[in-house]
């Protein structure tokens, strides 16, 4: 049986519709929902980039079969295998990242993941569906996020903040309340998790168990910064590399410290596809304390999600944005493989896009 799909955003669920050899409906049928996509890679983000609708090819690996004319398919099993691609031209507002790669945010209540936002996002989702009448649609993936019981979980973005410095646990009271009633003003049908205090809560253990971290790494970035002002020469770049790989061996920090990849792309990775200069942002004149702790921010939110990956591995959780370059770092490391160690979180990556060129010897002095 050859398939068609399409997407019923209503009741979040995929539906194949068998064809005969000539593509002529042939009537049967199979809802499938909970469904499991291959995550998309670099190329697919560069593709993103383009103006109005971009083609996607969205590869579907498994899914829950909702309703099916085929009696030895009950409904609640989950089958397994490559049910082929379907294509789309719906705009991508916004990127969520996911285990390997990314995926358009929307598509979190096809796949039943818990989404979080960076607060740009969530200004972004606020501006899309603040007043919107019923069934209304933008075209974009966005769309699929007003659905019923799609999960979010805001301590993302309570835990980004807005000061520029450790906020205070009465900030980050006043954060979550604001960041709460966002949510629920726009997305009223979503069911936000945790609950109320106990997101509070976890944003305040959060902020403070990261703070003697991110103040390490501050000191770290701060050291590079002049290093890293202007973008590199090609003649400079091994003996820039060497002075950031010395500045964190010096740092006491662990090997897989988001900020020590971003200052080594920085250094060798080509101009217009430099991501990581758009993460740290060195060019800033002066820098200072405020603009690292800025960048720090944003990188941490990668590494709460790499926690949330290796500490509960059979859930599904996105993390959706719409800045372009920290979206492109990450999926540039192609991170996978998330396991919790006494020494914190670790993950395989690989630095094809972020480190194109390196020798032999650099690459140990990433990969350890």
């Amino acid at each position: 049986m050859q398939k068609d799909c399409s997407v019923n955003v209503q009741h979040t669920v995929l539906i194949y519709r068998g064809t005969d050899e000539d593509d002529v409906p042939n009537g049967r049928e199979v809802v499938l929902g909970n469904v499991d996509f291959e995550p998309l890679g670099y190329a697919d983000l560069l593709g993103t980039q383009s103006k109005g609708p971009t083609k996607l090819s969205l590869r579907v690996r498994s899914g829950v079969v909702v309703a099916c004319d085929d009696p030895g398919l009950k409904p609640g099993t989950r089958i397994n295998g490559d049910f082929g691609e379907f294509t789309t031209h719906l705009t991508v507002k916004t990127i969520g990242l996911v285990p390997g790669g990314w995926l358009p945010s929307g598509l979190a209540a096809l796949t039943g993941a818990t989404v979080g936002f960076d607060l740009c996002t969530l200004a972004t989702v606020k501006k899309a569906f603040k007043g919107r009448s019923e069934g209304a649609s933008d075209k974009d993936f966005l769309d699929f996020l007003n659905s019923p019981g799609v999960r979010i979980n805001p301590l993302f973005s309570i835990i980004e903040g807005t000061l520029q410095r450790a906020p205070t646990d009465a900030e980050v009271r006043a954060l979550a309340h604001r960041v709460r009633g966002t949510l629920q003003a726009v997305l009223p049908r979503a069911v936000l998790v945790p609950g109320s205090e106990e997101s509070v809560e976890g944003a305040i253990g959060l902020a403070q168990e990261s703070a003697a971290g991110i103040e390490r790494e501050r000191a770290f970035l701060l050291s590079v910064i002049p290093l890293l002002r202007k973008p590199v020469a090609e003649a400079r770049k091994g003996e820039v590399w060497a002075a950031v790989v010395d500045a964190f061996q010096k740092s006491d920090l662990s090997r897989r410290t988001l900020s020590f990849f971003a200052a080594l792309s920085c250094v060798v990775a080509p101009q217009g596809r430099n991501h990581a200069r758009g993460v740290l942002k060195p060019g800033t004149h002066p820098y200072g304390p405020k603009d690292a702790y800025n960048a720090l921010a944003d990188l941490r939110q990668l590494v709460l999600l790499s926690n949330a990956y290796a500490l509960y591995p059979d859930d599904r959780i996105m993390y959706c944005t719409d800045d372009f370059n920290f979206a492109a770092f990450w999926v540039g490391l192609e991170p996978r493989n998330f396991v919790r160690t006494d020494a914190g979180t670790t993950f395989d990556f690989t630095g094809n896009h972020l480190f194109p060129g390196i020798s032999e010897d650099q690459w140990r002095d990433v990969a350890g």
